[in-house]
């Protein structure tokens, strides 16, 4: 029975993502047979409460990494690691490591087994605030090791990565003061570890994090983001060409709420998601959840009643077994912060399970 149940699952999941979902007469939102749910995961062992931490799927492994982040105690510099099948969260201690920090990136490489830290940010004892230049590995066998270089990327905190050709891409992020929202585009050569920039300042500067996906053409990227600053006016899409420097604005339909406050990429299917929460009391919150797959210009939408109430600062990645699937971790609301992790999945209404 939880055989055909999970087969199901799948199908509609492919269904959907075809563009054959239904359920509002245009065809623009999820079908209710179909929808996306967020179920809370018991899981032994959880990371201490945390929001602006970062995660990581190896994908081979069936694996999640997490580092750092901010808790009740200020910046964290803990990695943590979550195995998907066993669903055990498990600390991992190294005798030297990055600092403690928050809005850094974390990248797995399958190539090398190993992981790719770059940026973030912390504050020192006096409140000031240092965006940070520093490029870390992390292996198994030989614990994390920082990596020098002269010619790189500035500091920067709540930028974009993604791997390509055997290479770590790094796009925008933001690096402290009024006005510095980053729109460079640099990339890593993971054999030699050497930064060459590869594209001019001609992208948008976004407000927060943007979502990256290969666009199925050679050397070539979707961004995803909120365009516009301080007050983002759109969610916008652009197709980056690397070879010739190009951006290319992609037009979209029905397009999210500007003010979502999570969002996540799946290269491996090429979905995207966004939430924006709205809270209307301590006990009464709706999550509104756009979904759109690949050069799609269309998005879709659906409304969800549970789920966290902390979304700020929460951390989700795709699930390394669970197709169309993400795990999230954390987040704040009003001074609570969250060590819990959520599954967030389409299922049908009956019979789904985490």
């Amino acid at each position: 029975m939880m055989r055909r149940v999970c087969s199901f699952i799948l199908f509609l999941a492919f269904s959907f993502l075809a563009g054959c979902a239904t359920g509002s007469g245009d065809g623009k939102h999820l079908s209710d047979e179909l929808a996306y749910r967020f179920f809370p995961v018991e899981i032994p062992n959880s990371p201490p409460a945390r929001f602006d931490h970062t995660m990581t799927v190896d994908p081979v492994g069936k694996r999640v990494f997490m580092f750092g982040g901010r808790g009740e105690d200020g910046f964290l510099g803990d990695l943590w690691l979550l195995d998907a099948k066993k669903r055990r969260w498990r600390r991992i201690d190294v005798e030297t490591g990055p600092s403690p920090r928050s809005g850094h990136s974390l990248t797995w490489d399958s190539a090398s087994g190993r992981l790719i830290l770059f940026g973030g940010y912390r504050s020192d004892k006096y409140g000031q605030t240092h965006f940070l230049r520093e490029l870390w590995l992390y292996s198994r066998e030989e614990g994390f090791s920082r990596e020098f270089f002269s010619v790189g990327p500035c500091g920067r905190a709540w930028h974009s990565t993604t791997l390509m050709d055997g290479r770590l891409i790094i796009f925008g992020g933001f690096t402290g003061g009024p006005g510095y929202h980053l729109n460079d585009v640099w990339s890593l050569d993971l054999a030699d570890l050497g930064f060459k920039r590869i594209l001019s300042d001609g992208g948008p500067k976004m407000a927060g994090r943007a979502l990256i996906l290969p666009a199925g053409e050679p050397r070539s990227m979707m961004i995803v983001g909120r365009d516009g600053i301080y007050e983002p006016e759109l969610v916008g899409r652009w197709l980056v060409h690397l070879d010739s420097d190009e951006w290319i604005t992609t037009p979209g339909a029905d397009d999210p709420d500007p003010r979502y406050n999570i969002s996540g990429a799946n290269p491996r299917d090429g979905t995207v998601f966004v939430i924006k929460t709205t809270i209307e009391d301590d006990r009464s919150f709706e999550h509104s959840f756009w979904m759109t797959r690949g050069m799609s210009q269309i998005w879709l939408e659906q409304a969800m009643e549970y789920g966290p109430k902390t979304v700020h600062g929460m951390a989700c990645v795709p699930h390394p077994i669970r197709p169309f699937s993400w795990i999230c971790n954390g987040g704040v609301l009003d001074g609570e912060i969250s060590s819990r992790t959520w599954l967030l999945a389409p299922c049908p209404e009956e019979g789904c399970e985490p």
